[in-house]
């Protein structure tokens, strides 16, 4: 007895020790959870886009839209599973299986992930080759339930064959929105140009595209889902699509707005694609001057497509959801910069930066050439200062013959003979002293001169 308390205290203890990396995970989850103040909001939102996907039919009578969104998503899980499993109980009988497929696909992702080393060990950040393994199980365990029910019939292998295929297919569609380094929440609160391909390189150039194009993927089957809603003859799918192409244009312009007034509507009906695509073209290319001249022209472009296509019911179906959207989302609008003021802007600054450095380097070239003018100048005078200084510090010729004939009479005067040379009439300084003055001034003049009369 002893023996088996102590193996079934070692089993506790052991399994209380496995358990403890996941309960601190959850903590850990819990507390960023407190600490972000949008996450109640993006929870309701990712709820209501849960409870949505998993009402939607896709093909041969599949819902995997709920399993796909569950297991593609690296946070928000919990809301998106308990979305998805709200949405699949409100299908009835057959819904209870979608269900059960969500919530094995969370216990399942909560042990794949179960401290992962991205995000400093975060739930629900293992790579997507682990979520896409997650969305095949809960597939095939959908599919294996449906064959069971009704056998191996040609509706069972093609229910089976998609419910295996379309979630992770639709998990890797959807993951470019969250393994591209670009989020969801950068798309409002930030200038940069997400969806710009120039000056980047190729693998930066492919996140973009496959981002832009998850994008276009889940607003297409949001607005599949909204199909079946209306709110007193207005459909809530055109509303959605009006609001997207309208700030996708502003956003990111003509031909972004295009593409999602387009590809959103296309689920509900296609007849009137082209009318919201023309629209999101015409109010981008027409928010440069302005929100007021982008609504009108979305509205006129919509209108007369939607007239043309349709008659006077292609009219009534798509103008008021139109306006509708324009009126809601008018602050947003007001909010976001457009994208071509964004970059006359810096076009602007890259202009100043060129004017700047242009009139710096004329400047600097203008002074350098008067400075070199100045030095030129500063030599000459220097000259010019120098030979001054030599001329007025120098002796002339006539100083020489004055100081030479001074020092003649010098020694004339202490001279012996110096009455012989008076009654003689010699006068020995005027002799000589030109000839001496002229060696002083120019000693390389090699020649003797001796005084008369004169032997000392």
């Amino acid at each position: 007895m002893d023996k088996l308390k102590d193996m079934q205290n070692s089993e506790g203890a052991q399994s209380g020790k496995a358990s403890r990396p996941l309960r601190a995970l959850f903590e850990k989850e819990r507390k960023r959870r407190l600490e972000d103040k949008s996450a109640l909001i993006f929870d309701l939102c990712v709820f209501a886009v849960g409870l949505l996907f998993s009402r939607c039919h896709v093909i041969f009578g599949t819902h995997p839209l709920g399993l796909a969104l569950t297991s593609v998503l690296p946070a928000y899980v919990w809301a998106a599973a308990l979305g998805s499993a709200v949405g699949a109980l409100t299908l009835g009988a057959d819904g209870v299986i979608y269900a059960v497929v969500t919530a094995i696909t969370l216990f399942l992702r909560v042990i794949i992930s179960g401290g992962g080393k991205r995000d400093g060990g975060a739930l629900f950040g293992e790579n997507l080759l682990l979520r896409m393994s997650a969305s095949v199980i809960g597939g095939f365990i959908a599919a294996a339930y449906e064959l069971l029910l009704t056998g191996m019939g040609q509706t069972g292998i093609l229910y089976g064959g998609a419910m295996i295929l379309l979630p992770p297919a639709l998990t890797f569609a959807l993951s470019g929105l969250f393994g591209s380094g670009f989020g969801i929440e950068e798309l409002a609160g930030t200038k940069r140009e997400l969806f710009s391909l120039t000056g980047k390189g190729d693998t930066e150039k492919m996140n973009a595209i496959f981002f832009q194009g998850s994008a276009l993927i889940l607003l297409f089957f949001i607005t599949l889902s909204l199909g079946e809603l209306e709110l007193f003859g207005i459909s809530v799918a055109y509303i959605f699509a009006s609001l997207a192409t309208l700030l996708v244009s502003r956003r990111f312009g003509a031909l972004r707005g295009l593409a999602t007034g387009f590809l959103s509507s296309l689920g509900v009906a296609g007849v009137y694609s082209v009318s919201f695509g023309l629209a999101g073209l015409i109010s981008g290319l027409l928010f440069e001057f302005g929100v007021a001249y982008g609504l009108l022209g979305g509205i006129i472009a919509l209108s007369a497509w939607s007239a043309y296509s349709a008659g006077m019911a292609g009219f009534l179906s798509t103008l008021p959801e139109y306006v509708m959207a324009a009126a809601i989302s008018m602050p947003l609008l007001r909010a976001i910069p457009a994208p071509k003021k964004e970059e006359t802007a810096v076009e602007t600054k890259q202009s100043a930066a060129e004017m700047v450095g242009t009139m710096s380097l004329a400047y600097k070239n203008r002074s350098k050439g008067a400075l070199d003018g100045l030095e030129v100048s500063l030599i000459s005078l220097a000259g010019v200062i120098r030979n001054h200084s030599r001329g007025a510090t120098g002796l002339e010729r006539e100083d020489y013959l004055s100081i030479v004939k001074e020092a003649a009479r010098r020694r004339c005067r202490s001279c012996h003979e110096r009455e012989l040379c008076e009654r003689e009439s010699i006068d020995p300084c005027s002799a000589r002293a030109e000839a001496l003055a002229d060696i002083l001034i120019n000693p390389s003049l090699n020649a003797s001169h001796s005084c008369p009369n004169t032997d000392s």
